[in-house]
């Protein structure tokens, strides 16, 4: 692990006496923060929409007849 540590040590030493290297490690932070933002997001988004169709799906049933007690016996966990 020492050394893992050392060569980001350097790395980093590298980078702070280089500006556009500096410019660089900052813009693909900003950029990696974004995709993160996206995918959670997008996640949330999807378990919305899952949680929305499922109550239609319910709905659906119970207005064709069938019993809530059947419903879950048959789609529950």
């Amino acid at each position: 692990m020492d050394g893992a540590i050392r060569k980001a040590q350097e790395r980093m030493d590298f980078v702070s006496r280089d500006m556009e290297a500096l410019r660089e490690c900052h813009m693909r932070g900003m950029a990696l923060s974004d995709w993160n933002s996206a995918v959670n997001y997008a996640r949330s988004e999807g378990r919305q929409e899952g949680w929305t169709e499922g109550r239609q799906e319910i709905l659906a049933l119970l207005k064709s007849g069938k019993l809530l007690e059947e419903i879950i016996r048959d789609y529950g966990e």
